[in-house]
């Protein structure tokens, strides 16, 4: 996710910035966001937390309106914004670690990055993609990072990227549920998979 925002032309990007959020004394909310990223188009900073969720069936119209492709993440997301609560009224307040808002308005933007492990983005995760789209239209008409007569647009480079990060991440999950070292006896006796978890990736 890093390299996609420094690809569009974001600035300032930070991973697990431990400044973000910061206080004289932690708060037992104090959240530290997997990115932070300034947007250099919309003058907004971008506090971003990346959330995987384990979608039990797969969307789509075949099985009904009630499991949409991303209807999952979604609810992730929801659970973000819940969890994020303290911070972003620590926002309102001036707290520091959060940008000045000006006379323009100009504040932090949160964006929980919600995926689900088939591929799957979230509402908000998708619109996070278009707008690091139109950075890089704005930086650099469009082309992103890349120049070769055979390349994908940008857009395709990066959707791609993320969809192969997801399966490597469900490989992994894969792989290790496969090692007998990864299995654990429960209280009733049966044996259990610390890996998988049904509401998180």
């Amino acid at each position: 996710m890093r390299r996609l925002f420094e690809s569009a032309g974001f600035t300032d990007v930070r991973i697990e910035d431990r400044y973000w959020d910061e206080g004289d004394s932690e708060a037992k909310d104090t959240r530290r966001p997997d990115i932070v990223a300034f947007n250099p188009r919309n003058r907004k900073r971008y506090v971003i937390d990346v959330v995987g969720a384990w979608a039990g069936h797969p969307g789509g119209a075949a099985r009904g309106k009630w499991r949409v492709p991303g209807k999952a993440a979604d609810a992730k997301a929801a659970g973000k914004w819940t969890s994020y609560r303290g911070a972003l009224a620590r926002q309102e307040t001036g707290g520091r670690g959060w940008m000045v808002k000006t006379s323009l308005g100009a504040r932090d933007e949160f964006v929980p990055f919600a995926f689900e492990v088939g591929g799957a983005l979230g509402r908000e995760a998708e619109d996070l993609i278009g707008e690091a789209v139109s950075v890089a239209e704005y930086n650099r008409k469009g082309l992103g990072d890349l120049a070769h007569w055979s390349a994908l647009n940008w857009e395709g480079h990066w959707r791609q990227r993320i969809g192969v990060e997801i399966m490597r991440g469900v490989a992994r999950c894969i792989q290790r549920s496969a090692d007998s070292s990864s299995m654990v006896a429960s209280v009733s006796g049966r044996r259990r998979n610390l890996e998988y978890d049904r509401h998180c990736c």
